[in-house]
């Protein structure tokens, strides 16, 4: 939520440690545009609305829609309303070998990282009635579709919590989803690249901060302690890790930890 919050703001800075970004955004608050901030306060309004009034509804298709409306008739762009820009299909990126010297440890923690949170996330959506997902093949899958991107000068790419989370909330239930967003995402690059590059930033912006809202469950963290006291312990270190260091060095330092008391 606080790396969407800027975006909600209009305001920008080098990105940091979680207490960094948060200094820099209340710092950031004076330079805010208003117009932004104007479009992404109306974008969470509709989604929250949509919510309550009408659960089923696809309220973040609508938001996109109302914001690059919104973007087309009322020239948000000449008021410093940020777009997401006109993007196309991406062309062959061969590797170039001679650099892996210098990018294999950064690599090994993308690596290490994207399998990390590809499996918190299969384990934190799945339901009671519902197959666990199986880390060799979330592996094999996440790597075979990362060599893939990278040919085509993608961004490495793994489960996302909040990207879940937007999923489930509109309805899916299997990896069909996945081959209609795949699908729909080929079509939106040859067809429609015109039309979502009017898209506001903050309109994307507002629609992970109302979905990453639900994933906040501090009573989950009661439930942990009432089964066992160290397993509450070792998420307290997580989630301090996480906020202090960051997420990848936050999840070593918990392993480490958790190895250690293990180990004890």
């Amino acid at each position: 939520m606080l790396d969407q919050i800027p975006k909600i703001l209009g305001v920008h800075f080098a990105r940091g440690t979680f207490f960094q970004n948060l200094l820099a955004t209340i710092y950031g608050i004076p330079k805010t545009s208003l117009a932004t901030l104007a479009v992404g306060i109306f974008m969470i309004a509709i989604l929250v609305a949509m919510e309550r009034i009408s659960p089923k509804a696809p309220a973040p298709l609508l938001a996109v829609a109302a914001g690059i409306a919104g973007a087309y008739f009322l020239n948000l762009h000449a008021h410093g309303v940020e777009l997401v820009g006109r993007r196309g299909l991406p062309s062959f990126t061969p590797p170039v070998l001679s650099l892996a010297a210098r990018l294999w440890p950064g690599a090994l923690g993308i690596a290490l990282m994207s399998f990390t949170e590809t499996i918190a996330a299969g384990r934190a959506f799945v339901r009671s009635d519902e197959p666990s997902p199986r880390p060799n093949r979330e592996l094999l899958a996440t790597g075979l579709a990362n060599a893939g991107g990278a040919l085509l000068g993608a961004m490495p790419g793994g489960g996302g919590t909040t990207q879940t989370a937007v999923n489930r909330l509109a309805g899916a239930r299997t990896q069909m989803s996945e081959i209609v967003t795949a699908a729909m995402t080929l079509v939106t690059m040859l067809l429609l690249a015109p039309l979502i590059g009017l898209m506001p930033e903050a309109t994307l912006a507002a629609v992970v901060i109302v979905y990453s809202i639900g994933l906040i469950k501090p009573v989950e963290f009661r439930d942990i302690l009432t089964v066992r006291r160290t397993e509450f312990a070792w998420a307290l270190v997580a989630f301090a890790g996480v906020v202090l260091v960051g997420t990848l060095k936050g999840i070593i330092v918990a392993i480490i930890v958790s190895m250690v008391a293990l180990a004890y």
